[in-house]
Parts: structure tokens; sequence; C-alpha cells
């Protein structure tokens, strides 16, 4: 009887246990069913699904060589600032083909060696397209032969005319060379002030040799005129003495100072003062800076120059430039800084057309036509000179002028 009792009992645990078997023992649980979709869910799955926004184009390097310190260094600072104001621009602009500018400075420290130490820097680095600086025809020319070498275009504010008729096809020219500066000073002799006899008082290095046989070359064009005195002197003179002397006692009726450093014209514009000379006297451009103003002081009133742009300039592209410019530095630009910034818009041009391949973008460069600057409307020729615009500034009041704008054709 027990035993009978408990296999009725395992036979009710086996029955109940098939039971459960047979109701969900093959079935799997069911997977829940998705929440609806929100709002915030849809946005989700919608940046999973989007591609990772895209990253940065790399940056365009552009050289800069200028005599940051030593000799010049304030014009430099012009300059660069200008070189600055633009790459400023074009990157707020969406930079060139997308990629942002990037500017890689050297110091050319206000010697010839220091110029050509600061440029084989930048052309040792093959990341670099282009270079922009080298302001001073000495310095370009001592550096010429390396960039040459290097096949890399440069835009140069060195206006001495050898630095463009010396064979290399990889340099090009921001501001106007000195045989049509040389012109507009003779033309402006001529027919502006009428007067007929020059002494020319010029520096004895690069620039202010070429200055002198390029005011030969021109004055072929001006029968009336006539050079009664030659005066140079070296760099780093400090007393012009000997040659103002010379100089009063050839009769001349107008000096056309031609040096390199602007320092020495300030003094020079002071001695011809102080010794009474009743002379005119038009200077180079290096003559027209404001650093030069501010340094000969109240002996530079009535000095004119010829240079290629000025502050007191109206049209809309100067007054934008030097609104832009002060609001960003505190103080007005000179013809260093507009230059400086219409080179590196140029070069950026060319990039532009032509990728950042050297070679390509020297090949652009020569292809520039009237390309609308500050200080000019560019159009490169053959030789890589683009500027033929130039203005004869005076002295008034304690700041520049401008008396005209003249224009050589070619």
């Amino acid at each position: 009887m027990k035993c009978k009792s408990v296999f009725s009992f395992l036979l009710i645990i086996v029955l109940t246990a098939s039971l459960f078997a047979g109701c969900g023992g093959a079935q799997q649980p069911a997977t829940p069913a998705p929440a609806p979709a929100t709002p915030e869910s849809n946005a989700s799955e919608s940046q999973e699904n989007e591609a990772p926004p895209s990253q940065p184009l790399d940056p365009i390097k552009i050289g800069y060589v200028g005599a940051i310190t030593g000799e010049n260094a304030i014009l430099a600072e012009y300059e660069s600032k200008g070189v600055m104001l633009a790459v400023d621009e074009i990157n707020a602009a969406g930079g060139v083909n997308g990629h942002p500018l990037e500017l890689v400075i050297e110091d050319a420290a206000g010697t010839n060696s220091g110029a050509v130490l600061a440029t084989q820097k930048i052309i040792a680095r093959d990341d670099i397209v282009g270079i922009i600086g080298l302001m001073r025809s000495p310095f370009m020319m001592a550096a010429t032969e390396y960039i040459q070498e290097a096949k890399i275009p440069i835009l140069t504010n060195g206006t001495a005319l050898q630095i463009t008729r010396h064979g290399n096809p990889y340099v090009f020219r921001i501001r106007a060379n000195d045989l049509v500066v040389t012109d507009v000073v003779l033309k402006f002799i001529a027919d502006d002030l009428g007067l007929t006899k020059i002494a020319v008082l010029h520096d004895t290095d690069v620039y202010g040799m070429g200055g002198l046989e390029n005011i030969k070359t021109n004055l072929e064009k001006y029968p009336n005129l006539e050079i009664v005195s030659e005066q140079g002197y070296n760099t780093g003179a400090r007393d012009w003495s000997p040659q103002l002397l010379n100089i009063r006692n050839s009769g001349a009726e107008v000096i056309i100072g031609w040096g390199t450093n602007t320092q020495e014209n300030a003094t020079i514009v002071r001695q011809i003062k102080q010794m009474g000379l009743d002379v005119k006297v038009i200077g180079a451009p290096t003559y027209g800076t404001t650093v030069m103003l501010e340094s000969a002081g109240e002996y530079a009133e009535g000095l004119c120059s010829v240079t290629d742009w000025n502050t007191s300039l109206t049209d809309e592209r100067s007054a934008k430039f030097i609104q832009d410019f002060h609001a960003k530095y505190g103080h007005d630009p000179d013809y260093a800084s507009a230059a400086g910034y219409d080179g590196l818009y140029l070069l950026a041009e060319a990039i532009k057309n032509a990728g950042t391949d050297r070679e390509a973008v020297r090949d652009a460069m020569s292809d520039i036509r009237n390309f609308e600057g500050i200080i000019a409307t560019y159009d490169y020729d053959e030789f890589g000179d683009g500027n033929r615009e130039m203005c004869i500034t005076q002295v008034n009041g304690g700041r520049y002028e401008i008396i005209t704008r003249v224009r050589v054709e070619k």
C-alpha cells in the first residue's frame, strides 16, 4: 500500500512536468518589442549614419624673409605687418582652394650675409611653396643664386633693375623697378619743377649705383636736363659735408638722393638744411617713408620723394586697406606695408591657379595680368616686372602729400 502511494506521487510529478514542457519548452523567450521612436533616438541614429566631419586641409606654407632685427628693422616691421594682414584676410575668407595659409618667418638681420642665411633656412624646407621679402636690393642680389638653385618663386620689394635682369626666372618684383622710378623723377624735375641742373647723391652699394646708372639712361629722354655733380658715399657714412660742399660749388638746382638706408637719408636731409643749401631735394622711395619723416622731423619740410603708395591716396581700395591696417595694428601703414600686402595676394593668386608645385606657381606668376592691388595694377612681363606706377610726394605741414601719380607704359 505504501509503495502504491509513492508511485502515485511520482506519477503526478512526471505528468505535471510534461504539461509545462508541452506548453513552452520548445519556444525561445519572446524578444521585447522596440520602444516607439522619439526625436532624440532618431537624431542619435542619424548622427551615427552621417559621415564624420571632414578634417581641415593642410596649411600652405609661405616663407617671409625680412630684416626683423638690425638696420631697416622698422621698415621690415611695416612690410611684414602688411603681409600678415593679407594672410589673415585670406584665411578668414576660406584660404586658398580651402587650405589656410601659414607664414614661416626668418630674420635677415639687416645684412647681406644674414639675408643669405635666412633664405637658405627657408629654401631648405620642402614644404614652403614661395617666398615674400628681401625688400632691400643688396639683400636680394646676395641671395638670388640660392633661390635660383632651389627653383622657388620669390616676390621681392627690391627695386634695383638688375634684380630682374640677372637671369633668375624665379624672381618677381612687387614694386616698380628703378628704371621706371628714375624716369618718373626726371619727368617731374623737367615738367613740374622746371629745373635743369641736377646733382646725384648716391650710396655706392647695388641700389645706389643702379639708381645712378638708371638716371643716366633716362636722361636721354630729357635734353634740357644735365647732371652737374655726382657724389657717392659708402653705406654707414655719418657725415656728408664734403659731398654737399661739392654740390654747392657745382651750381646744382636740385639734388636727387638715392640711398639705401632710411636713417642715413634722414641725416642727409638734416645736413642739407643745416648747411643752408638752396636746392630742391627729391629722393628715392627710401626718402618717402614714415620712418624717414619721423627721423628727419622739421628738416624734412618741403622734401619731395618718389614712392609707390601713400596714405593720402583716397581711392576705395587704399581707404579700406588703411582702415583695416589701423584697426589691426593701431597705426597707419606705409608703402612697405602696401607692397607686402600686395605681394602676398599676388602669390596667393598664383597658388590658387597652379596648386603648390613650385614650378607651376612660378609659371602662374608669369601669367598674371591686370591684377588689381593697392599700389598698382599688376601685369607681369618676361623679366618678372609687373608694376609701372609711382607717386610723387611732398612733405607739407609734417606729412606726405601726393602731388601726382604716374604710370609708365612698357
